[in-house]
């Protein structure tokens, strides 16, 4: 948008965002509505150079059913032969698929993503129960879903509220809604689709361990670090054996050949690959994991114990999800960014808004920087651009806090309780104090813990 949209003085800044689905907005809400959002970019720009929210990586093979848990607990289940290519043909062979979840305020800020929705004419802010991109590759070009797949997911979202689900148009950077909170349930994190998930945190989902048989067995004399693998971290002295269709004077003659590194990727539960890879060639081998007589007996006390500590398993979250996230079951038929959000619906004011800085050297760059104000227990993130429009909008009842992204990496901000003692009114001209942060943002984890103390 690169019309600039000026503040008539008189204009009465104090409005209720409704529903996102409800065509009966006043006209005279719609109004003020634009005049407060309607100018805000949704361009997609990272805020800081330095760094961006990362996408988690795994390997899949593209033939074979896929189930996986990601960090933040969410699950996902993708078809056999669930991929195509840039012209359309089918994916076969190992695919990168790529996740990254955008949560909390620093994975907000950080991504550039934003948190606004258009409605008719009208732009209006979401409260987000979290966002999600997801990716697929091979060979370093981008891949799409297959007409008629889908990826199931249970998606770990930040609560139990009434959301919506909504999909960006990459074109436009516009949310495009997709269903009412009806459509997708919440459910429990393990179902019964999951019950062999790979990377499930819980002890019983250790693979059951497999007795070497010296008479059928071939075994690769290749040392690799099974414990990255948590269906195998337990285990000591992991033995593996090949269970391709190759014989053992074809195996014998690849183990001649100099390979620039070896690659062990995980195929399914207990099922694996052996990439041997060169600058002028690569294979892959299909093997799994066996253990020796006196070494298998040791896994199997462990593996029977394991099941006796939990018969009916339940995830153990990693530490840095929250506890009261909640599982929600979508339906993903595009690759993309998706949202699960609603509407705000709360009072919001509107300010006439300039900044002083507690370090006067920035002072003078002042518009140039990004604003965020953080409302809604951090669940409400709006982006503004004071070379646009020096109004900024504060819901009331809501701790505010207010962020400002500088050239040097660092921040500035004003916390909720310095706005509380505000006592901030609608069509109030107020210069607020940025307080700098001395120190330099690498991580949104860095600018979640900022955020937190303000």
């Amino acid at each position: 948008m690169k019309k600039i949209f000026f503040i008539s003085a008189f204009l009465i800044l104090s409005l209720i965002i409704v529903n996102c689905n409800n065509s009966g907005v006043q006209q005279q809400t719609e109004n003020i509505v634009k005049t407060v959002f309607n100018e805000m970019d949704l361009d997609i720009v990272p805020s800081f150079s330095n760094f961006n929210v990362g996408f988690e990586d795994v390997k899949m093979f593209a033939e074979k059913e896929f189930k996986y848990e990601f960090s933040d607990g969410t699950e996902i289940l993708i078809p056999a032969d669930a991929f195509v290519d840039e012209n359309g043909a089918p994916v076969k062979g190992e695919v990168t698929f790529k996740y990254k979840s955008v949560k909390s305020p620093g994975e907000i800020i950080s991504s550039g993503l934003h948190l606004l929705y258009k409605q008719g004419d009208s732009i209006v802010p979401f409260i987000t129960g979290g966002m999600l991109q997801v990716e697929a590759e091979q060979n370093g070009k981008k891949l799409s879903l297959k007409e008629g797949k889908s990826i199931k997911m249970n998606y770990n979202s930040l609560d139990d509220g009434e959301y919506n689900f909504y999909r960006m148009d990459e074109t436009t950077n516009e949310w495009a809604y997709i269903s009412d909170a009806n459509k997708f349930e919440v459910t429990e994190i393990v179902e019964e689709d999951f019950d062999n998930n790979v990377a499930d945190n819980t002890v019983s989902y250790m693979a059951k361990p497999t007795l070497y048989n010296e008479d059928t067995d071939l075994i690769l004399k290749v040392d690799l670090n099974h414990k990255n693998f948590k269906e195998l971290s337990k285990y000591s002295n992991v033995m593996w054996k090949y269970k391709g269709a190759k014989t053992k004077e074809q195996i014998a003659k690849l183990f001649v050949k100099k390979w620039k590194k070896t690659e062990l990727v995980q195929v399914n539960k207990n099922e694996y690959a052996l990439k041997l890879i060169s600058d002028k060639s690569e294979e892959t081998l299909e093997i799994a994991p066996v253990f020796s007589k006196a070494e298998y007996n040791k896994a199997m006390e462990l593996y029977d114990a394991a099941q006796k500590q939990d018969k009916n398993p339940t995830p153990i979250k990693d530490d840095s999800v929250e506890d009261n996230y909640v599982a929600r079951e979508v339906n993903l038929i595009k690759l993309g960014v998706y949202n699960i959000d609603v509407c705000a619906v709360r009072d919001v004011i509107g300010i006439y808004s300039d900044f002083e800085f507690s370090d006067p050297a920035y002072n003078e760059e002042g518009k140039s920087y990004k604003y965020f104000v953080i409302s809604n227990n951090g669940q409400t993130i709006t982006r503004y651009d004071l070379n646009k429009t020096n109004v900024m909008a504060f819901f009331k009842n809501s701790d505010n806090k207010i962020i400002s992204v500088l050239s040097d990496g660092k921040v500035a901000v004003v916390s909720s309780s310095d706005l509380k003692k505000m006592n901030l009114a609608p069509q109030s001209k107020v210069k607020f104090k940025m307080q700098v942060i001395d120190q330099i943002i690498d991580s949104p984890e860095k600018l979640d813990e900022i955020i937190a103390g303000v």
